[in-house]
């Protein structure tokens, strides 16, 4: 068996990752002709087919299930990070983009649920810990309570009214 030298392993990860580092810019300097291009020609930023194709095509290159399953992650962040790059090219052209939200300028506070999506038993069933000033730390109410600790008056959470 080899004897491994965890100084020598490490000098070749820093060659890879210098590596990566360049391809990476490369690639979005590449994404940038990609967003001129639609820019250009009024194509939309996120196109899921390809998207889908291309991630189908980079795991096929992994050698085995977890190498696979890292390369769907790395990638789909890679095509995230690209998109945005697109998305601000488009917004330094003054093009908009439909996001389907619309701007608000404020959120009514009194008589009003909030709602969040989780797994029973876990803190997102009910949404994370709120602070609210002067008022301190609002548990939810299935995770210790939702009591205001020194604002007068109760502080609910999981669609209760707040």
């Amino acid at each position: 068996m080899k004897e491994l030298n965890l100084q020598e392993i490490r000098q070749q990860l820093d060659v890879i990752d210098a590596s990566l580092t360049e391809l990476f810019e490369t690639r979005m300097e590449l994404c940038r002709e990609v967003a001129e291009y639609k820019i250009q020609t009024g194509k939309p930023v996120y196109d899921r087919e390809r998207e889908q194709q291309k991630l189908k095509a980079v795991t096929a290159l992994a050698h085995s299930d977890f190498t696979r399953k890292g390369t769907y992650e790395l990638f789909s962040q890679i095509m995230t990070i690209s998109r945005r790059l697109q998305y601000g090219l488009l917004a330094s052209h003054g093009q908009e983009m439909d996001t389907g939200f619309s701007m608000i300028e404020d959120l009514k506070r009194e008589n009003v649920r909030i709602v969040y999506q989780g797994v029973e038993g876990l803190w997102t069933r009910c949404g994370p810990p709120v602070f609210r000033p002067g008022c301190g730390y609002v548990p939810c109410k299935d995770h210790g309570g939702c009591h205001d600790r020194g604002g007068g008056g109760p502080g609910r959470l999981c669609g209760a009214p707040y």
